[in-house]
């Protein structure tokens, strides 16, 4: 064989084998440069764990050697896209947080994705794996996600996992048990189906949709704190599995009746505060009515069942109720409990709207007011009185009061927010609490000489530019009157 064929036979297999190894890099995935590997006890690099990124490019392909992506690894790289190989079974806590993710697929080998993982990103859609069990506290949160699929692995959504998005769609699947605090709260959500597996709502996990109404169905046996404030529900069908509704749970919405189920024992505070209630019938079950729990709506009339030991504060406040039937039961009445109302008929006989503490035995203690519901402005405390309580007549639009020779104290707000221009104080009058006559309109105050203690802020935004201070006042704040009131000594 000449010398130039066997030249030639050389150069040909070099080339071949050149072409060899370019068709066999160009069937492999390339893994973006400047990924960060985690270190090996001998130093050598350990390609199973990525723990950062040095790197340029926003568009990022992790190598198919990996398959844990660690805390961090590429927080605030202004990442555009990201393709996860299906070697990778887990995605550590806030790993892609603060990017610029706009579409992601999250392939089925993936088991866990950690706290915050792809918060703060841009995505409109995200494609969830099978293989998930648990999406963890604020995976997602802050993101324009429009529609959600949950996968039916998935037993629990962590705490504002899909928080403050967009979203106007959310498919829950028959194996979540439990949906975590604000995981859904602040977004577009005008409608949403339970699954019968439910079993908890956690605190706020709904806060600030649009949700217009609600079933919830018999397997959720708790409903946490504010878990629908601030939505548009005009309607709620309640699970007959729930023993409290808790604080806030429905305030703030458009309700206009509720009934709720024989297994409610409490209703928490503001729990249907701030709605257009006009009718509410109340669980038989029901013992505790927590402070401010029906507060401005539109209830003309409330029937207590006889299971009702507390009222709590402001609890009716500013409804529009001309009746009301309190039980034998009923042992505490909180401050200003009916006050705003239009009262004329108490326990089915007319009422001047004047409601009383109870006794032990549950009959009315009329030496103490607890409440005003009355619709009249003008206004005669009956003579028993020896008390008015903590915001006994708060926020009536009052425009006089008489109080009678019986008086002796006057307790924190109890005339407070009114409109009173004056008020004779009776000679029997000891002490005048906090923030007493806060808010009115008067114009001068005449003290008698048996008061021996004004309170803080007694006297407060009105209208009154001096006052003599008797010699029998033994305390009084230096912050009675507003600022600039001359105040004498007798």
């Amino acid at each position: 064989m000449s010398l130039s064929r066997i030249k030639l036979n050389r150069l040909t297999g070099q080339i071949f084998g050149i072409l060899l190894s370019l068709a066999l890099l160009t069937g492999c995935e390339h893994a973006t440069e400047g990924l960060v590997y985690a270190k090996k006890l001998d130093g050598s690099q350990n390609k199973s764990m990525l723990v950062g990124y040095t790197g340029r490019e926003t568009d990022v392909i992790i190598s198919s050697s990996v398959t844990i992506i660690g805390e961090g690894a590429f927080v605030g790289h202004q990442l555009t896209n990201v393709t996860i190989p299906d070697s990778v079974t887990t995605i550590e806590d806030e790993a892609f947080k603060d990017n610029e993710l706009t579409n992601l697929t999250i392939p089925d080998s993936v088991v866990a994705i950690g706290k915050g993982a792809f918060s703060d990103n841009k995505l409109t859609s995200v494609i969830l794996p099978d293989s998930l069990i648990t999406i963890e506290d604020e995976a997602f949160k802050d993101n324009e996600l429009t529609s959600l699929t949950i996968p039916d692995s998935v037993v629990a959504i962590g705490k504002g996992a899909f928080s403050d998005n967009k979203l106007t769609s959310v498919i829950l699947p028959d194996s979540v048990l439990t949906i975590g605090e604000k995981a859904f709260s602040y977004n577009q959500l005008t409608s949403i189906v339970f699954p019968g597996s439910l079993t908890t709502i956690g605190d706020r996990a709904f806060l600030g949709n649009q949700l217009t109404s609600l079933e919830i169905p018999d397997s959720v046996t708790t409903i946490e704190n504010g878990a629908f404030i601030d939505n548009k529900l005009t309607s709620v069908i309640l699970s007959g599995s729930l023993n409290t509704i808790g604080d806030n749970v429905f305030s703030f919405n458009q309700l206009n009746s509720v009934t709720l189920p024989d297994s409610i024992t409490m209703i928490g505070e503001m729990a249907f505060g701030y709605n257009q209630l006009t009718s509410v019938t109340l669980s038989d079950s029901t013992t505790i009515i927590g402070d401010e729990a029906f507060m401005f709506n539109k209830l003309n009339s409330v029937i207590l069942p006889d299971s009702v030991v507390t009222v709590g504060a402001w609890a009716f406040h500013n409804n529009k109720l001309t009746s009301v039937t309190l039980p034998d039961s009923l042992s505490t009445i909180g401050a200003g409990g009916f006050n705003g109302n239009a009262l004329s008929t108490l326990n089915n006989i007319p009422s001047d709207g004047f409601i009383f503490a109870r006794n032990d035995d549950g009959t009315e203690n009329k030496r103490v007011v607890v409440s005003y519901g009355g619709a009249r402005r003008d206004i005669v405390v009956p003579d028993s009185v020896t008390t008015l309580g903590k915001g006994a007549l708060y926020g009536n639009k009052l425009t006089n009061v008489t109080l009678p020779n019986t008086l002796t104290t006057i307790r924190e707000l109890a005339l407070s927010h009114n409109e009173l221009t004056r008020v004779t104080l009776p000679d029997s009058l000891l002490t005048i609490g906090r923030r007493a006559f806060d808010g009115n309109k008067l114009t001068s105050i005449t003290f008698p000489d048996s008061v021996t203690v004004i309170g803080e802020e007694a006297f407060t935004d009105n209208e009154i530019t001096s006052v003599i201070i008797p010699g029998s006042v033994r305390t009084i704040s230096p912050w009675a009157f507003d600022l600039g009131v001359v105040t004498k000594r007798n």
